[in-house]
């Protein structure tokens, strides 16, 4: 059980980091497929 628990926790922050790093790059894109539909 507690294993499982510590599992979970760590998937947990490895997607919150994962997100973290990842959003500028989202926004990028973002702001990359808006002027691309705009022009």
């Amino acid at each position: 059980m507690i294993q499982q628990i510590n599992i979970r926790i760590n998937l947990t922050t490895l997607l919150v980091t994962a997100r973290v790093l990842l959003s500028p790059v989202g926004v990028i894109s973002d702001v990359a497929l808006n002027t691309i539909i705009k022009a």
